[in-house]
């Protein structure tokens, strides 16, 4: 769990600007989830799940998160 300090020092960048911000931490997350065995194909299984609940997200999107899943499964099968 991000402790208080950590989220107001995320939360202090993202406003600083959200793309520049969200990189290095995706790219950080990533590293940490893939020392403990997860892919990005997790990652984006996971989203596709919690887009599904969103109702503000069109369900277009989980799909193509739900696809791209598919893909990357299937390139590692190949």
């Amino acid at each position: 769990m991000i402790d208080v300090e950590e989220q107001k020092t995320i939360r202090w960048v993202l406003r600083i600007s959200r793309g520049e911000a969200l990189v290095p931490f995706v790219k950080d997350f990533l590293n940490l989830l893939n020392q403990e065995g997860f892919l990005l194909e997790d990652l984006l299984d996971a989203l596709s799940k919690v887009t599904l609940s969103q109702r503000a997200i069109p369900s277009s999107v989980a799909q193509h998160l739900e696809d791209a899943v598919t893909e990357l499964r299937t390139e590692v099968k190949s």
